[in-house]
């Protein structure tokens, strides 16, 4: 990997009656903490150290004194932090070595530090929380997952859209999460361009909630058992199932009694239910082909 900048940046602090000059330089440094147990906060682990703080602490890795010269090194570690940012290099070679060990160990201890914030509004809205970084990389490798979670999103939609019964499963499981796509009565009862529709702003809201969606094997149950519940014939407590005054258990728990033989009975009987309610999940019909007699 080649050269990584990123910057460090710290929430401005409004006070009033003070001359912003000044109130900007307040709370400025990026120092060595303690961690939960009253240890002084490391941003390394010791195999870490031992290849990389040697140089930076002048003191060999053999030397008896290695581990406390680089406590001490973590224990003053003393960065000031201006209004505009501070800029480190976080880069790392091809052996995983980085290109400034000391930088790396500024941003390896941000990363653990009580005061960062994962972003400028993160920062904003916790009180608590002083520094964040600006990664432009970062941002840039998030935008294309985004982009790339999208893409394979619509592949999948175009995949959904011939397939009516796997059409309608989605719909009625993103509904759970969803709930302004419908209820599962409103959603059977719609016509398939409007089904379409839905499922595209399904898929706006959340591509890879949806891909999860639509690669789910279990989806039809998912969905039967959304179906049960929006339809009262399920009763849902929490993260439990009952059905009637047998509690079936967490989603995964019900999907497995549902699978049980030994319960197809029962099972039959929710599936009824669920289609005089007018919600049946309808699932493709085996193609017949006539036989042509040969004389």
């Amino acid at each position: 990997m080649t050269s990584r900048k990123v910057t460090v940046k710290r929430k401005e602090f409004k006070r009033y009656g003070v001359p912003e000059t000044i109130a900007n330089d307040k709370v400025t440094n990026l120092g060595s903490v303690m961690d939960k147990y009253g240890n002084t906060l490391r941003p390394f682990t010791y195999e870490e150290e031992d290849k990389w703080m040697g140089d930076v602490v002048n003191v060999k890795v053999t030397d008896p004194g290695f581990r406390q010269a680089v406590t001490n090194w973590y224990k003053n570690m003393r960065k000031k932090i201006p209004l505009g940012g501070e800029t480190l290099e976080i880069g790392l070679d091809a052996s995983g070595n980085p290109y400034s060990v000391e930088d790396y160990a500024y941003y390896k201890l941000l990363l653990k530090h009580p005061y960062y914030a994962e972003s400028e509004n993160g920062a904003n809205a916790d009180e608590l929380k002083e520094f964040f970084i600006v990664d432009p990389l970062a941002e840039l490798e998030k935008e294309n997952e985004e982009v790339d979670a999208i893409s394979k999103a619509y592949v999948e939609l175009t995949k959904i859209l011939e397939d009516e019964t796997k059409m309608e499963c989605v719909l009625r499981t993103l509904s759970v999460e969803y709930p302004e796509l419908g209820s599962v009565g409103e959603i059977a009862a719609l016509k398939p361009e409007i089904k379409k529709a839905k499922l595209n702003q399904a898929l706006n809201k959340n591509p890879k909630k949806f891909m999860q969606v639509a690669g789910d094997p279990d989806l039809m149950y998912k969905a039967q058992i959304a179906s049960m519940v929006s339809a009262g014939i399920l009763i849902q407590e929490g993260q439990k199932y009952i059905n009637g005054t047998t509690s079936l258990g967490t989603l995964n728990s019900t999907i497995a009694w549902m699978k049980d033989p030994n319960n197809l009975s029962d099972y039959t009987i929710l599936l009824t239910r669920l289609e005089e309610f007018g919600a049946p999940i309808k699932t493709k019909e085996p193609k017949k082909y006539n036989k042509t007699k040969t004389e």
